[in-house]
């Protein structure tokens, strides 16, 4: 608090040169000053508040960041088996070459994904950014097929990949799309059909 001493009025008593003046009592005047000691006891208040701002903040962003995770599970389990058939088919046809296309994307979604990371990591710090932060987690499924590029140039077979999530219907899955497996189960049956009739020939010479 910080006090003036002000003489609001005046009033004519008695004339000099013609003009009389004559000065009511003092008063004082008080207002609130803007101290630091004032703003020091703001401060717990003002801390308070941000903290529980943010809190709730930072709760919501996590609440709906997983929902929207939750949702994206069935998009980017789609988007892996797609991604595994769509690699393996051009590997047949292709050949070599598609492991110097798939290096090449490789090092394009490494950046990619950085700069996303990096651009989601700023935005969730600020609260009027909240609707960009919530648009980028609809980005992320396209992270499974980066993932499926990373795994495939590593010379890791896409089945395993596949059979990986689809443990149950791993025979059935790789029947359908595995071209490479049906050729190793039709030499598995001539095998099997070679030796039995090896066998059927060596009774048929011991009989004899």
């Amino acid at each position: 608090m910080y006090c003036v001493k002000v003489y609001p009025f005046y009033k004519v008593e008695r004339t000099y040169n013609n003009i009389y003046f004559i000065f009511l009592p003092q008063r004082k005047r008080c207002a609130i000053s803007p101290s630091p000691s004032s703003l020091l006891s703001l401060l717990p208040l003002i801390l308070l508040f941000l903290l529980f701002f943010y809190a709730t903040y930072f709760s919501l962003c996590f609440f709906f960041f997983y929902f929207l995770f939750f949702i994206n599970i069935s998009i980017e389990f789609s988007l892996l088996l797609c991604c595994a058939a769509f690699l393996s088919f051009f590997r047949t046809w292709l050949g070599t070459w598609v492991g110097i296309i798939i290096s090449i994307f490789r090092s394009v979604f490494s950046l990619c994904f950085l700069f996303l990371s990096l651009v989601r990591a700023f935005l969730f710090l600020f609260p009027l950014c909240s609707p960009f932060f919530f648009s980028f987690s609809f980005i992320f499924p396209i992270n499974h097929f980066y993932n499926v590029l990373c795994m495939y140039t590593l010379e890791q077979n896409w089945e395993q990949i596949v059979t990986y999530s689809l443990r149950g219907h791993r025979n059935t899955f790789l029947m359908l799309f595995s071209r490479r497996r049906r050729k190793q189960n039709e030499l598995m049956n001539l095998k099997v059909s070679l030796e039995k009739v090896e066998e059927k020939t060596k009774r048929d010479i011991s009989h004899e």
